[in-house]
């Protein structure tokens, strides 16, 4: 009896790492989960601090509301923003708002930098120091 084409094929169990040239070692997946890991903890900052900054104008914009107080046109300083919050005073939660909304960018670019650390690329640590410097320095200018 003689052998179909059928029968003389044989399919390796590992097909798709063959093919795609997949094959990583248990500390290769573990890497890598790692990594999936620090890059979620640093979306989460992006959201918290979004949510956050989100209450603080929501609730501002309601004080101001119910106060029937004029929206302010100028961001106070961080010494004036808190005294004014603790008064409960509408400008100060639209600028505390507003201030988390400007601070959570940078906290991201701070979070990258652990993250890129930790991972050892030093490539990456230095190139986000330098975006950090570089927004920390426009930052201070623009408040001349």
């Amino acid at each position: 009896m003689a052998e179909s084409p059928q029968d003389q094929i044989h399919v390796n169990p590992n097909l798709d790492e063959l093919v795609h040239g997949i094959s990583e070692t248990a500390q290769q997946a573990q890497a890598l989960r790692e990594q999936r890991d620090v890059n979620s903890v640093v979306h989460q900052m992006l959201i918290v601090g979004l949510a956050i900054s989100v209450a603080l104008m929501l609730f501002g914009l309601a004080l101001d509301l119910f106060f029937h107080r004029v929206p302010p046109t100028v961001v106070p300083n961080l010494g004036d923003v808190l005294s004014r919050m603790a008064e409960l005073r509408p400008s100060g939660f639209l600028a505390a708002g507003l201030l988390v909304l400007i601070i959570t960018p940078v906290l991201r670019v701070v979070g990258s930098i652990f993250a890129f650390l930790y991972e050892r690329d030093y490539l990456y640590v230095g190139i986000t120091t330098l975006v950090l410097v570089i927004v920390l320095v426009s930052m201070m200018l623009g408040k001349s």
